[in-house]
């Protein structure tokens, strides 16, 4: 296996079709977290290839999310993950990466950050705008108050 700064869109892509089946999959760095080149794009390559997907831990470089995540009015893309952890870096638009990543997974999705070389302020925007996301979108789906 190629070590982090190898590892890529690209490489993730070719290896995807090596498993058809996967259902947990954890790629976090440790170490050479600035040269990991796995973008956001890699979350949205493993949603197509592994829709059914249960966990995925991954480290991700978060500077420009791929937009949109899904055209509106579709599923989310991963239709059954059940935690989805996250290790972002480089964090440069971070509501922008919040909407991304809160079209990518089902509103039941248990959803863990942890991030690195991002400014604090960076990584505490992109978390407060997704639980701000996932705020609006359970109380839309809540049935009306009736008296």
């Amino acid at each position: 296996m190629p070590t982090s700064p190898d590892v890529d869109d690209t490489w993730l892509g070719d290896l995807i079709v090596s498993w058809p089946r996967l259902r947990r999959l954890r790629l976090i760095c440790e170490t050479y977290i600035k040269q990991n080149r796995l973008t956001l794009r890699a979350a949205v390559l493993l949603a197509e290839a592994f829709p059914a997907i249960r966990h995925l831990s991954i480290t991700l470089n978060a500077e420009v999310p791929p937009h949109p995540a899904r055209q509106p009015g579709q599923p989310a893309q991963f239709q059954s993950v059940g935690i989805l952890s996250l290790k972002l870096f480089a964090i440069e638009h971070p509501r922008d990466v919040a909407a991304f990543l809160h079209e990518l997974v089902p509103e039941d999705t248990t959803v863990v950050f942890a991030t690195s070389w991002s400014p604090i302020t960076a990584a505490d925007e992109m978390t407060v705008a997704f639980a701000s996301l996932r705020s609006a979108q359970q109380r839309r789906a809540a049935p009306p108050h009736t008296l």
